[in-house]
């Protein structure tokens, strides 16, 4: 890099600063904790999940189907990737009836599926369903919550509200099939209802926005809680050293564990998520899908085709991205997977739900 190389990108630097307001030092205290241990995690966690997938798939022999005016129709092969449509759960070539699900995280063996009927339940596609705790929507209201689950740690965390107003974060950790264990619980003081939206779970923090007092990281290991804002923006998603955080004004920057402001964009109203290898952030708009590149915060080609109309999003551990797509609003949906780097999309599934409510792994909530 050259001298004046070096002023290019200083300034830049500098600009960006002016532009976006950085966050208070803690946040970089926590996205540096436990990094260290991240990869090696995920590769224990996700090396078995993968090739207990790999084997289910390999393991299903192709089916020849003969129609009764001779035809011979051979089955799309299943697709290796969990999803729920249609008032049921899917995975290759297996369904199980259960209705009402808004959220599922892949899990080895199964998922776990956040429903309306306040059900956390855990789905094994061989030992069937067992229950792992419960959620509490406050009455009078539309607000469902969020499942989170930490890459690092396979722990699982959601917001449970009682009876009676109290708002406690539950983080469990999955044991053999069916069972479970309490990992540690966080009880929020809040006068507020729906105050209380958990945002991302790294690292063993669960990081949450508090309507009364801005954003929080709580460590589920010592119990500290860090406060990272005042309100005037808030957590989006956290993967890594990035943290994505949003302005009411709709600009959002990306942090790195230095404090260096990479880029900054304005993405308008919109549900916004790193991808699990934190190369790309995906982005579900009305208009449509964005996709940046987290490096460059250069804005990408989907591959899909102009006018798809996108209905979920699952940004995949592989570096690929799931959508399930319709030609019309309420026409069926087809399973598409788009690789960003060559920006070309193959269809997994033509046909998989009538229903526009599908739900993929750890889908994009709905744009706000």
């Amino acid at each position: 890099m050259t001298e004046h190389d070096a002023a290019d990108v200083q300034g830049l630097v500098t600009a960006l600063r002016e532009r976006v307001e950085v966050s208070p030092a803690p946040v970089h205290e926590v996205m540096r904790r436990g990094a260290a241990r991240r990869t090696q995690r995920r590769r224990a966690l996700y090396g078995g999940l993968a090739a207990a997938v790999a084997a289910s798939v390999l393991g299903i022999a192709a089916v020849t189907v003969t129609r009764g005016d001779d035809r011979v129709v051979t089955p799309a092969p299943p697709v290796g990737v969990p999803w729920w449509g249609d008032d049921r759960l899917h995975l290759d070539g297996k369904t199980i009836s259960i209705g009402g699900v808004t959220q599922l995280v892949e899990v080895p063996g199964g998922v776990v599926v956040f429903a309306l009927d306040r059900a956390v339940e855990r789905v094994d596609f061989v030992k069937g369903r067992s229950l792992v705790g419960k959620h509490w929507p406050p009455s009078g209201t539309s607000h469902v919550g969020r499942l989170l689950v930490d890459d690092s740690t396979g722990h699982l965390a959601w917001l449970s509200r009682s009876p009676k107003g109290r708002q406690t974060i539950q983080v469990v950790e999955l044991a053999a099939s069916p069972g479970f264990r309490q990992v540690s619980t966080h009880e929020i003081d809040t006068a507020w209802p729906d105050a209380v939206q958990l945002r991302a779970f790294e690292d063993g923090v669960v990081y949450y926005d508090q309507r009364d007092g801005g954003d929080r990281a709580w460590h589920i290991d010592t119990g500290e809680v860090d406060q990272l804002g005042t309100g005037a923006s808030y957590v989006m998603d956290v993967e890594g050293d990035m943290m994505l955080t949003m302005r009411p004004d709709g600009s959002a920057y990306d942090l790195r564990a230095g404090g260096v402001v990479r880029w900054s964009t304005t993405v308008q109203a919109s549900s916004w998520q790193f991808s699990p290898d934190g190369r790309w952030l995906v982005g579900r708009q009305e208009a449509g899908v964005r996709l940046l590149d987290t490096l460059t915060g250069n804005e990408l080609v989907t591959g899909l085709p102009p006018g798809a109309d996108v209905v979920a999003v699952s940004p995949r551990l592989d570096g690929t991205i799931m959508y399930a797509v319709g030609d019309t609003p309420d026409g069926p949906l087809d399973l598409v997977e788009c690789n960003p780097d060559s920006a070309t999309c193959e269809t997994l599934l033509e046909d998989a739900a009538s229903d526009p409510d599908i739900v993929l792994p750890e889908d994009l909530p709905p744009v706000s």
